[in-house]
């Protein structure tokens, strides 16, 4: 079987990681633990009979998308295949995924040292329920591609006792494979399969003693579905190569990665299904190794931002953290070397001194954040059209409020001089405008031709923080309690809202595409259509979170969170 051939098999499935598993921890027993990456797919029947069953499914099968995905070419060219290819085996499908696949597949991957690519190794494993069929359906394949002339030669190999084989076919490599009891092996090269017989007879059984890699995907949280693990030292030797030839800058930056690099001891993605879809990427590391200021830059994200309490329900998408900017500074300089870090702190410093003064734009990063936030919702006047923009970042200004009145003039500076600019290209000048509420002063522009129907941008200082937004009455009804405990729930960083999308497409698709069809001339009926496949496509989705669900020191876990309108499995 070709490199294709195995990763087609392994993606035939797809689960709950249990390092007691008999099946699991006996596969990755078998799997050298100097591998670069390996994917592990658990219980694929199970799996299978709940995403069949399960309303999303049927959802799908009636929604929009999937009429149309079953009306296509490719389609029908798989329902073939899925017709065709069990006639050949005298198998069935269900079968095939139940009793061959249905457990656990392991599929590895060893990248070839620097400078020999053709040392690679790639390893297919599954534990086999039925080892029979198993063997059968091996032969069957054997005699198929035998009488089609595919398959030239079938050699049985000894190697410390055990038997593999060796399959030579017209076009490609050679290709190995081994049968022994319920575990049934394929390599894209000899030493692979030779590698794990000899793993086998070194290693003691997995309910004895807990095989290296089954350890590094619990060190990366790895359970559910589907697991990919990746091995960070399979890339040190490449990395040490780059090094030595690098100079100024680049040396400079792979020397700080070379740092962070050795640090990590793993990184690890996670599928999880049930109602919804996760993916967790995880970076297990070692704290005392990492540079302080990535670690202190890190450790911000493990607390959710205050400014979530300014974004409304009817959020479109909307971003919120902690950002601690004085170690965000000294982070990048870390990776950059001493010439460059100097012309960047002297830009920067070129950019702020103007509207700050020199003093003052050296302290103003202690005096931002760490709480910001943006987030984009749908107009509210039913005259607007475009969405409106808010966003928020925290102000430390200490007893005497300097800094809120140093940045509320900044802004005046600012908004002069764009006010200046643009004056001189229009009949009309663009006003700023005062609104007044409960203490707080927002500033606005308007002009009638320059902006679009709706549009005001606005900026005011308000509970501690400091408010841009599109328009003045988004700032006005934002509220932030500088006294308000976090939210239960999840640390979200990110949440794109496809039911509040499709709900703004909706309501406003005609205008939309009148206004964009005017603009850029493409024909209105055009942007109809893609209004229609944007709309098809998001369907059947509710929202996408982005978390961190970090809970180890010095390590990092994203959890990326799909949600549907129907639950995947009951």
């Amino acid at each position: 079987m070709t490199t294709r051939s195995l990763i087609l098999l392994a993606l035939l499935a797809a689960p709950s990681l249990t390092l007691a598993a008999n099946p699991e921890a006996e596969l990755l027993r078998l799997t050298p633990k100097e591998t670069t990456f390996c994917l592990v797919v658990r219980d694929v029947r199970g799996f299978s009979a709940g995403v069949l069953d399960g309303p999303f499914a049927k959802a799908f099968q009636r929604s929009a998308l999937g009429k149309a995905l079953a009306a296509t070419p490719e389609f029908a060219q798989i329902d073939v295949f899925m017709q065709v290819l069990p006639k050949t085996l005298q198998v069935e499908w269900s079968k095939l995924r139940d009793d061959v696949f249905g457990d656990v597949i392991v599929l590895a991957y060893q990248n070839g040292p620097p400078g020999k690519p053709e040392d690679e190794r790639g390893l297919l494993l599954t534990w086999t329920r039925d080892p029979k069929l198993a063997a059968t359906l091996i032969e069957r394949i054997n005699t198929v591609q035998k009488e089609s002339g595919e398959l030239s030669e079938l050699r049985p190999i000894a190697h410390k006792g055990e038997t593999y084989y060796r399959r030579v076919k017209n076009k490609g490599a050679p290709e190995f494979y081994m049968q022994k009891g319920q575990i049934l092996a394929f390599g894209t090269q000899e030493s692979a399969i030779q590698r794990l017989i000899e793993l086998d007879q070194e290693l003691p059984p997995a309910d004895r003693q807990a095989p290296p890699l089954a350890k590094e995907l619990e060190r990366v949280d790895g359970r559910g579905l589907a697991t990919l693990w990746l091995n960070p030292r399979s890339f040190d030797a490449e990395l040490a190569n780059k090094l030595q030839s690098a100079q100024g800058q680049e040396a400079a930056f792979l020397t700080a990665f070379a740092q962070v690099w050795k640090a990590l001891d793993g990184v690890g993605v996670n599928c999880r299904v049930q109602k919804d879809v996760e993916f967790d990427l995880t970076f297990a590391t070692r704290k005392d190794a990492l540079p302080p200021a990535l670690a202190k830059f890190a450790a911000g994200f493990k607390e959710p931002s205050a400014v979530w309490q300014a974004i409304p329900d009817d959020a479109l998408f909307a971003v919120a953290g902690r950002v601690d900017l004085p170690a965000f500074i000294e982070m990048v300089s870390f990776f950059l070397a001493p010439e460059a870090r100097q012309a960047l702190h002297g830009s920067v410093e070129q950019g702020l001194a103007p509207l700050f003064g020199k003093k003052l734009a050296q302290l103003l990063p202690a005096h931002l954040g760490p709480d910001f936030g943006i987030c984009i919702t749908p107009p509210r006047s039913d005259k607007a059209l475009l969405p409106e923009l808010l966003a928020a970042i925290r102000i430390q200004s200490g007893d005497d409020n300097r800094m809120e009145q140093t940045i509320k003039d900044a802004l005046d500076v600012a908004v002069t001089l764009l006010r200046v600019n643009l004056n001189a290209k229009t009949d009309e000048p663009v006003r700023l405008e005062t609104k007044k509420q409960d203490g707080v002063e927002v500033k606005y522009l308007t002009h009638d031709k320059l902006l679009p129907p709706g549009v005001q941008p606005a900026y005011a200082v308000k509970d501690g923080y400091l408010f841009l937004a599109s328009h003045p009455d988004r700032i006005l009804s934002a509220r932030i309690s500088a006294n308000a405990k976090p939210a239960d729930g999840p640390n979200r960083l990110a949440v794109l809202s496809l039911r509040n999308l499709r709900d703004y497409l909706t309501k406003h698709r005609e205008p939309l595409a009148d206004a964009i069809s005017k603009q850029q001339s493409t024909p209105r009926a055009e942007l109809s259509g893609q209004f229609d496949k944007i709309l098809m496509a998001i369907e059947l989705f509710d929202r996408v979170e982005l978390i961190n669900d970090t809970k180890r020191p010095g390590d990092m876990k994203l959890t990326l969170r799909l949600s549907m309108t129907q639950p995947i499995i009951k």
